[in-house]
């Protein structure tokens, strides 16, 4: 995250638009960065978290390589669940994290902030930054420079059965909706509780004949601030829905060639890729399974012929193994009883 440029820009710029002397951040990492941004003001205090021992030791050492720094910042090696009882930690004015992946719910936020925001002392009076988080899909063909250009660098381009895991993925050219695009998941941490299962329908028209072979997704952070000016955007725009004027966000697709190497575009692909027509319109329903660290996403298809016949495409089923093959929880799991109900994954 430290050379993501834009998305630096837009945490700061929150960050320096919050009237907060107390924060807590989940997940403050080995540089602690966003930390950083809260103690380069002089009137702040820092309580974070990060759960990953080596992590929490080197975020500790580099905040205290700043003089100015000096007593106004404590690092825990702690998970989310272990938050401790001081006072600084239960009752801050903000909260800060980034705790995203491809899919902005792929790595936990959800669970994680929703066990956080149960923790606090007043958790109406505090603000959460970032205050929302989405995740677009939009039904792409994969044209042949796209997959060609992102061979020449094995990095580019992440290849399972299931899912590409691509960066600067050109959704201009691959885009069989032009710039409609559809609702996977919305995420309001300034709410009481996210809703840990989202089911989200959108019908889009087809704007070009092309063969559909899966859905390409974006995510999208806001945060209440005045915004002078807007990133550079590239297509996509971020909004699913009207963002106000006196809100930030940033998105996977406003990043420049700088961004972080975890925030690339996943794209879920059909088995069977099927050619559609352009004057038909494709309904998508796209649900999200958010309850815990492991959630799970699923998107179903129709194809709405001109015609007027009806074509049902196969379900598209992304589970968190599919983003994290290698994962290994520095936390373990809770243990389930013999007689529990296994999670739908």
């Amino acid at each position: 995250m430290n050379s993501d440029t834009q998305r630096n820009l837009f945490f700061s710029r929150a960050i320096q638009s919050v009237d907060a002397r107390t924060w807590l951040e989940i997940g403050c990492g080995a540089e602690a960065l966003l930390s950083s941004m809260v103690l380069s003001r002089n009137d702040t205090r820092v309580f974070a978290l990060e759960v990953n021992q080596e992590s929490a030791r080197r975020a500790s050492r580099a905040l205290a390589s700043q003089p100015l720094f000096a007593g106004r910042f404590e690092v825990r090696n702690l998970h989310s669940r272990d938050l401790p009882r001081e006072k600084a930690a239960r009752s801050p004015e903000a909260v800060l994290f980034e705790l995203f992946g491809p899919v902005a719910s792929s790595e936990g936020v959800v669970e994680t902030m929703n066990f956080i925001r149960k923790q606090l002392s007043t958790p109406n009076n505090v603000t959460f930054i970032p205050q929302c988080a989405s995740t677009c899909i939009v039904p792409v063909t994969l044209d042949v420079q796209t997959l060609s250009s992102a061979w020449r660098d094995v990095d580019e381009l992440y290849v399972s059965p299931k899912m590409l895991l691509a960066r600067r993925f050109d959704f201009a050219t691959n885009s069989l909706t032009g710039t409609d695009v559809a609702l996977l998941e919305r995420l309001d941490f300034q709410a009481s509780r996210i809703k840990t299962k989202q089911e989200h329908e959108t019908t889009l028209p087809v704007s070009q004949t092309g063969v559909l072979r899966g859905f390409a997704a974006y995510i999208t952070l806001i945060a209440p601030a005045p915004s002078r000016k807007r990133p550079r955007q590239r297509w996509p725009s971020c909004q699913y829905e009207e963002i106000p004027e006196n809100f930030l966000w940033t998105s996977s697709n406003a990043s420049d060639n700088s961004y972080s190497r975890n925030w690339r575009n996943p794209i879920f692909l059909l088995s069977k890729p099927t050619r559609v027509e352009a004057g038909s319109r494709l309904r998508i329903l796209a649900t999200a399974f958010l309850a815990d660290r492991r959630p799970s996403y699923h998107v179903h298809c129709s194809v709405l012929t001109k015609r007027g016949a009806v074509v049902d495409l196969e379900e598209v089923r992304i589970s968190f193994d599919d983003f994290y093959p290698t994962f290994t929880e520095l936390v373990p799991l809770p243990a389930r009883s013999p007689s529990a109900t296994p999670r739908r994954r």
